[in-house]
């Protein structure tokens, strides 16, 4: 691999123009209809509508700022699947799973449930399709503790209501600009009274809460 940028961005389009010209040679009445039904060239030609510019003109490398979003890049031409996933300070390439299991003090833990997606899918969207997976085979726990990734205001109130699950988890680290860089106020500086329905702020303005507010899985 070149070390310079100015290199490998040269390198990229080089290859990037000759896939071009298998794509355009596929493309051709001539060529057996066959052969653009092979899976791996069907691969190669997604692969690079999302890594170059179309080929009218010369070849152009995307920058990462032009790239499809993670839930649609492919990663890898041998698991188009697979998608690019972080949290906090881990990354990977392909999927998340999620295991439900028992905790029973005097039984032994069992797997309930096992549901898998591509690495890009929040947490959040989990919670609902898993208790739905369980109440089919009557298997729903009164208590369900699961980390951070999971908690969510209208998440608690939801599965309480359709469910009759209480959920259980760490509160979300408040990631805001004012929380992270110590200045204004961030959302550990506001006072909220549940039963009252109410919330001070740091200059001690109360404020009502409005009627209906939205006030171990693990991957």
């Amino acid at each position: 691999m070149p070390a310079s940028k100015a290199e490998r961005q040269a390198l990229a389009e080089t290859i990037g123009a000759d896939g071009f010209s298998l794509l355009a040679a596929l493309a051709d009445p001539a060529t057996p209809a066959w052969l653009r039904e092979v899976p791996a060239l069907e691969t190669l030609r997604r692969v690079w509508i999302q890594q170059f510019y179309a080929p009218a003109g010369p070849v152009q490398w995307r920058s990462n700022d032009d790239l499809p979003p993670a839930a649609l890049l492919i990663q890898s031409p041998h698991d188009v699947q697979a998608r690019y996933g972080i949290k906090r300070t881990t990354t990977w390439t392909g999927y998340k799973v999620h295991l439900t299991e028992t905790c029973e003090e005097d039984l032994p833990n069992l797997i309930t449930h096992v549901a898998t997606t591509d690495a890009t899918v929040p947490d959040t969207e989990l919670l609902e399709p898993i208790h739905a997976h369980l109440a089919e085979r009557d298997l729903l726990p009164a208590e369900h503790q699961v980390d951070a990734g999971y908690i969510d205001a209208g998440i608690l109130v939801a599965e309480a209501l359709v469910h009759h699950v209480d959920v259980l988890g760490p509160v979300r680290v408040d990631t805001n600009w004012q929380a992270r860089q110590g200045q204004g106020f961030a959302a550990e500086c506001f006072e909220i009274a549940w039963e009252a329905k109410c919330v001070t702020c740091p200059e001690a303005q109360a404020q009502r809460l409005l009627e209906g507010a939205a006030g171990s899985s693990g991957p």
